[in-house]
């Protein structure tokens, strides 16, 4: 086991990145952000 990962530093970090992914749902779920996914996507499909 390594209990060094689950310290209360790892904890808070992994927390805020859970509020900060709640906080942007809405704006996930919208057309325009849908868009620019797609966009992303495909250039890193072509990049990659």
């Amino acid at each position: 086991m390594e209990p060094a990962k689950s310290g209360p530093k790892h904890n808070g970090g992994r927390q805020w990145e859970i509020e900060h992914v709640v906080e942007q749902l809405d704006y996930w779920q919208s057309e325009d952000f849908n868009d620019k996914a797609m966009e992303r996507w495909k250039e890193m499909e072509i990049g990659g």
